[in-house]
């Protein structure tokens, strides 16, 4: 478009889209609305600075939002109404236990799960939502950017990106990975990923989505907030279900589909199990041919999880019958059970009926109710809901401005009552499935003290040492039970420290394949990186030693017979100097303790080709 076109183009757009949406919020700006309206109805005449901030603006809320400013002062007005009124969407419900399997790791089902799910794994898609900064933990960065543990530093997206590497090299072609980032995450990511070569991927293979904010709303009658500066609105963010959007408006489903993968699997931004467990989760949707696919976990009775439940309502004279599965948040599942005089009884094992849900979505690409063809149908935006703070009973004024949030769970609501959707519970006994890393050490410790998760950076650290040495363990090594230690009040059941990367084994029969015995010792670190095979057999790391084996694409190594004993490394708690100390990383801070790296056994091997190392 040349420059006289891009100029009416323009001048249009003010006339037809800027200038409505203007009057319709004309309240914001009472004191210099006649005058910018002349200003910006005059062509050629130059706008200021403030206007051309709020023009922008503007049109950047009205584009990013599926069907504009218009839908989405319209979808609040209504919502709003409803929530005055108190009305239930889940009113006429029953609630019952939807299509799924519980998976127990070692088992024949899992491992039955786990081989049809590496398959259907190589022919996936990848989608991280990453639009937070690690603020509640007490870190300024994103939280992509923390270590998974202290050993290496292996920042998350490093270990999410080599898994997905790792599967498509079983692929023997690159697989693509999304990453939906916000106005605060966008520049550290892109930073990260740029000094660090994106850890491996190739630029064509990594699309970076960036969220926008919508306008907070002062009343029911959907009228938008002024910002504090009072020449721009106030925005608040939408919430995690815009990654539906997104992918919609870069057409990612449909390029995806074309390229002959089959299923996209979305994922969140701490928890380093999510890529070991979407293989079993694969497995079950290619065996259930599920349109939609939950990651579960055990859910207690009442705990504060949503859970995954089959809602089905006869027909009506306000409507025809509807049967759909979806997340149901925790306070709303008993009210919902009691209206059809249930409750939420423990099962024989303790756990609830229903399964909790983890945010991890696994979706078919292809067929009427695939994601490729939902996408088209309705652009990706997910129904929306809105939690006003009333500033009385009377329900006509807020305590502060509001907004319109959307959960990429709620992405079922899209689908047909013929959709196959269902869910997948993992156990793994004595390891957490399940460990992400989202509260701060204090909320963590009280947590814990509650017989609860702490879901802090120290557990997140202590649970991936326990998973790595549980399957270290499928291949008949011999590793040291536990040993308790607390850090700044936070409890945690520490395994010796095996830090293993995804290029080494990705499932129970790879482990099985590529460790043969030997031993891990207690406060021992193994540490297996790079993008070659390696296999021990009869490797013994002695108490408090360190081994550390790296390779490079094309290296075949075997470890046989090696036993190391040296002095190693430690985790130190920090000391009340160093807790207060900003010259100590944030991500350091947040755990309580630092590694401390005395002496280890390097075998480096990056050249490709077959080598033996032996006693």
């Amino acid at each position: 478009m040349d420059a006289e076109a891009l100029y009416y183009e323009a001048e249009r757009r003010i006339k037809e889209v800027t200038i409505p949406l203007f009057e319709e919020q004309a309240h914001l700006f009472v004191d210099v609305w006649p005058t910018w309206k002349a200003d910006l109805s005059q062509p050629g005449k130059q706008l200021t600075a403030d206007q051309l901030q709020l023009l922008g603006q503007i049109e950047t809320l009205d584009s990013k939002y599926v069907g504009g400013l218009r839908a989405y002062r319209a979808n609040a007005v209504e919502l709003l109404r409803a929530s005055a009124a108190g009305e239930n969407p889940l009113e006429g419900f029953r609630p019952s236990v939807p299509l799924g399997e519980t998976l127990v790791a070692h088992g024949d089902a899992y491992r039955a799960a786990e081989r049809a799910g590496i398959e259907a794994a190589q022919r996936c898609a990848f989608v991280l939502v990453a639009g937070g900064l690690g603020e509640r933990l007490g870190y300024g960065g994103i939280k992509v950017g923390l270590p998974t543990e202290s050993t290496t530093g292996c920042c998350y997206l490093r270990h999410y990106v080599e898994a997905i590497l790792a599967i498509g090299d079983r692929a023997g072609r690159p697989l693509p990975l999304a990453i939906m980032l916000s106005g605060d995450t966008d520049a550290p990511t892109r930073a990260l990923l740029k000094k660090e070569g994106n850890f491996g991927m190739r630029d064509e293979d990594l699309t970076l989505m960036v969220q926008d904010k919508v306008p907070s709303i002062v009343d029911g009658g959907g009228r938008f907030a002024l910002a504090k500066d009072g020449r721009s609105l106030e925005t608040k963010p939408h919430g995690h279900g815009d990654v539906h959007a997104l992918v919609a408006a870069h057409g990612l489903a449909d390029t995806w589909l074309a390229a002959g993968l089959e299923r996209v699997f979305f994922f969140q931004d701490t928890n380093a199990f999510a890529l070991r467990s979407c293989v079993a989760n694969c497995g079950v949707s290619a065996k259930l041919d599920l349109d939609y696919n939950s990651s579960c976990v055990a859910r207690k009775p009442g705990e504060a999880i949503g859970a995954i439940c089959r809602l089905d309502r006869p027909a009506t004279d306000a409507g025809d019958a509807r049967a759909l599965t979806l997340n149901v948040e925790y306070n709303q599942l008993a009210p919902l059970l009691a209206s059809v005089g249930e409750a939420d009884d423990p099962t024989p094992s303790g756990a609830s009926r229903f399964p909790g849900n983890i945010n991890q979505l696994l979706i078919k690409l292809g067929g009427d109710d695939g994601y490729a063809a939902v996408l088209r149908r309705t652009g990706g935006a997910v129904p929306e809901f809105v939690n006003p703070k009333y500033a009385d009973d009377t329900k006509t004024a807020f305590k502060k401005p509001t907004r319109l949030e959307c959960m990429m769970q709620d992405y079922p609501k899209l689908l047909s009552s013929n959709a196959k959707v269902g869910f997948t519970v993992l156990e793994r006994a004595a390891v957490r499935e399940y460990s992400p890393v989202k509260n701060a050490t204090a909320d963590g410790a009280a947590k814990v003290r509650a017989g609860l998760a702490g879901a802090c950076p120290a557990t997140g650290e202590a649970d991936l040492y326990a998973f790595n040495c549980d399957l270290l363990s499928v291949g008949g090594m011999d590793v040291a039970p536990a040993e308790r230690r607390t850090f700044l009040d936070v409890p945690v059941d520490l395994r010796p420290r095996a830090c293993l990367s995804p290029f080494f084994g990705l499932t129970e029969d790879d482990f099985e394949r590529c460790v043969r015995g030997g031993s891990l010792g207690a406060a021992a670190s193994l540490v297996v990186e790079g993008r070659g095979s390696v296999v021990l057999e009869d490797v013994h790391v002695r108490a408090g030693s360190a081994l550390r084996v790296t390779t490079g694409p094309g290296t075949k190594l075997v470890v046989r017979g090696l036993v190391v004993d040296n002095a190693g490394g430690s985790l130190v708690a920090l000391t009340d100097a160093e807790l207060a100390d900003a010259a100590v990383p944030e991500a350091v801070r947040i755990r309580g303790f630092k590694y401390v790296p005395r002496e280890e056994r390097h075998l480096d091997f990056r050249e490709a080709g077959d080598f033996v190392v032996t006693a």
